[in-house]
């Protein structure tokens, strides 16, 4: 498996989509790479390409306006520590997301905690490029309750493919834990030998669940994708 770069990007990222949430000047471009002597990609992800602009934003700011989004962290949270959390006890998720609220902190989070319970493979076709695995809210964040944007079980680790899949509706997986496409007899094709493997060739196929059966899927989160979309 792909080492999981998740500890050396936290002060990165989540920082970055913070700011760029609430609005704020990009912060991670004063963050500089020790070897490369230039910000991360954590500035590279926001929307301006000019640094010397970003960084008369950012000291211009005045940030005593803005609250800490870790200001509820313990000395010894961590997003691993979170997360284990969140795998040991899901029933109490509510808790672990009111510490990290803030959107991109707390997918931060839900993401290393999906990936230890899926033993970081994609739920359909078994991918298990870190870089290439998503953590797919069942219940989208929009629509669920502060406990369940980081329970466990609304989640699903998923490729990108198959988390967009997923989003649209065109795939899902059954209670009984199995992939579900569709279009299994391909009648809306044409469809090419690699839309075939990521969909039809899956359809039926008992899906890649946490070995652990408290972190499956729960009822009512899948019920509600399937009332969603029409399944």
């Amino acid at each position: 498996m792909q080492t999981n770069p998740l500890s050396m990007r936290w002060a990165l990222d989540p920082i970055q989509t913070y700011c760029i949430e609430a609005k704020l000047p990009p912060l991670t471009s004063i963050v500089i790479g020790a070897k490369s002597g230039v910000p991360g990609t954590g500035f590279i992800g926001c929307q301006l390409d000019d640094l010397e602009t970003a960084h008369h934003l950012v000291f211009d700011n005045d940030w005593s306006k803005t609250p800490n989004p870790y200001g509820a962290f313990g000395p010894a949270d961590t997003p691993e520590s979170l997360a284990q959390a969140l795998i040991d006890q899901p029933e109490n998720s509510h808790e672990i997301y009111a510490k990290v609220k803030v959107r991109g902190v707390a997918q931060t989070v839900f993401k290393e905690a999906l990936v230890r319970a899926y033993g970081q493979q994609c739920a359909m076709c078994g991918l298990s490029i870190y870089q290439a695995l998503d953590a797919a809210h069942i219940i989208p964040w929009s629509l669920a309750t502060p406990g369940q944007r980081l329970d466990p079980r609304n989640g699903l680790l998923l490729c990108t493919v198959h988390h967009r899949l997923f989003d649209c509706g065109f795939i899902t997986i059954t209670l009984g834990g199995r992939t579900r496409y569709c279009d299994p007899a391909m009648e809306d094709g044409p469809h090419s030998p690699a839309d075939k493997n990521m969909t039809t060739r899956l359809h039926g196929k008992k899906a890649y669940l946490p070995s652990n059966p408290a972190l499956y899927p729960s009822r009512e989160a899948l019920e509600h994708h399937y009332l969603r979309h029409g399944w």
